[in-house]
């Protein structure tokens, strides 16, 4: 494995908490159900965001790094998962204080044996379905194989577009590859 260079600065927080959210916070957040959450707050002791950053903080491939840096990504892809899961996001930042982004996830208040019971009810693959998972990096990439295959999945993966496309041409006819054009 190749050396990697980390950098050693700031200070990142990561906490999680029970908590409810009332009608109060739904009137300056109508989209919130009133319910109880699972919070995980991530707070960075960084350079917070401008006014102009934090407006844009969630539009897919916004990024403030250099080319070839990063692809801007991150933070609109927990706002959909957390979206989809049912939740919320709020990001709270302040230039020169670092930023806080808050979490929350609808609480499951079922007890332990359903849930047990619940995930022994997952299928995984049926009818052939194979996941081709695009990640460039690797250790995440392997690690979300292993995940779908630890789910009865079929579960393939690639590192780029290009790659996938080529894996893609192993498992499907070529009629049948979009291409985006």
């Amino acid at each position: 494995m190749p050396e990697t260079r980390c950098r050693t600065a700031g200070k990142l927080t990561v906490e999680a908490s029970n908590q409810m959210l009332d009608r109060d916070y739904r009137r300056t957040n109508p989209e919130v159900a009133p319910g109880q959450y699972v919070l995980i707050c991530v707070t960075d002791a960084g350079q917070g965001m401008t006014p102009e950053v934090f407006a844009r903080a969630f539009e897919p491939f916004f990024t403030t790094k250099e080319v070839g840096q990063g692809t801007g990504l991150g933070l609109s892809q927990v706002y959909g998962f957390v979206k989809q899961s049912g939740g919320h996001v709020k990001i709270y930042s302040e230039v020169g204080h670092g930023t806080t982004v808050k979490l929350y996830f609808p609480r499951a208040l079922g007890h332990a044996d359903e849930a047990e019971a619940d995930r022994g009810a997952l299928q995984g693959s049926v009818d052939g379905e194979i996941i081709l998972v695009v990640e460039d990096d690797n250790d995440l990439r392997w690690y979300l194989i292993e995940a779908l295959r630890g789910l009865n999945y079929r579960a393939i993966g690639a590192p780029d577009a290009d790659a996938a496309l080529g894996v893609l041409g192993q498992h499907l006819p070529r009629e049948q590859i979009w291409h985006g054009n």
